[in-house]
C-alpha cells in the first residue's frame, strides 16, 4: 500500500516537471533561433538565440602511420573478417 502512494507521488511529480517544460500554449520560437519578447512600451523586440553556444574545438592530434595485425573486424552489419590487417593513415 505504501509503494502505491509513492509511486502516485512520483507520478505527480513527474507530471509537474513535464507541465513545467511546455510553452503554456502560447506561440514558441521558430525552430529554436528567434523570441519574441513583450518589453512592456507595447514594442516587441526580437531576441535571437545562438543555436551552437559552445562550438566544438576539437582537432586531431598528428599520428604516424599504423599497423594493427591478425584483428578481428566486424562490419556492424553481421559480416566478419577473421585474421585482418588493419592500416591507419591520416586518421583513416
Amino acid at each position: 500500500m505504501k509503494q502505491h502512494g509513492l509511486t502516485a507521488g512520483l507520478a505527480s511529480l513527474l507530471a509537474l516537471s513535464l507541465a513545467a517544460c511546455g510553452n503554456g500554449g502560447e506561440g514558441g520560437s521558430e525552430g529554436g533561433e528567434r523570441a519574441s519578447r513583450d518589453r512592456g512600451d507595447g514594442d516587441t523586440e526580437i531576441v535571437r538565440i545562438d543555436t551552437n553556444p559552445y562550438p566544438s574545438t576539437y582537432t586531431p592530434a598528428p599520428s604516424g602511420v599504423t599497423l594493427i595485425r591478425g584483428a578481428t573486424v566486424y562490419d556492424g552489419i553481421g559480416g566478419e573478417l577473421a585474421d585482418t590487417d588493419i592500416l591507419i593513415r591520416d586518421g583513416r
